[in-house]
């Protein structure tokens, strides 16, 4: 009885507490309130106010797309389309939510939270679970960078179900 309490204990100081609101609503800074909604409902109303239009966006050090023309919260809404696509049921549990408040409204933000759902692919339903971790940059209150680093083989299973190529250095 001692050993499987003691790694609970562990493993809650370790892994921490899920963050969630009442309203079911994930995050305290409003643009990952913003981005988890987004990404498990799919409901981008919001994006013009909450992405900046120069919004740069990396997986695992590969850039999602390229906004250099200003196209930052259309491609951040093609980048929610495919992710509601291959995981209709995407679901995300936020873990920990750091702030960092900077000079003139500039914010840095680290997130870790789990991925579940199941992807689709040609008609087949995969379940997942992967754990990840973001860093966002908010400027005067818009997502203006999002750094996601998530497991390799995840990675990989993602892409291929969006119809990317693995290896491609640009996902969008």
């Amino acid at each position: 009885m001692v050993i499987p309490t003691l790694v609970a204990v562990i493993s809650k100081k370790f892994f921490g507490n899920k963050k969630e609101d009442d309203d079911g609503a994930i995050g305290e800074h409003p643009v990952v309130r913003f981005l988890f909604d987004a990404m498990t409902t799919g409901n981008v109303d919001a994006t013009d106010e909450m992405v900046d239009p120069d919004f740069r966006g990396y997986a695992n050090g590969y850039p999602v797309f390229d906004a250099s023309d200003g196209n930052g919260p259309e491609q951040f809404n093609k980048n929610i389309e495919y992710w509601r696509m291959t995981a209709p049921d995407l679901d995300v549990d936020l873990y920990d939510e750091l702030t960092e408040k900077g000079k003139e409204k500039r914010e840095k933000i680290a997130i870790r939270f789990v991925f579940t759902g199941s992807m689709t692919t040609a008609g087949d339903e995969k379940p997942f679970e992967a754990e990840a971790a973001a860093f966002l940059t908010v400027v005067k209150d818009k997502l203006v960078e999002w750094r996601i680093v998530v497991d390799e083989g995840f990675f990989r299973d993602v892409r291929d179900a969006m119809g990317r190529p693995s290896d491609q250095t640009e996902m969008g």
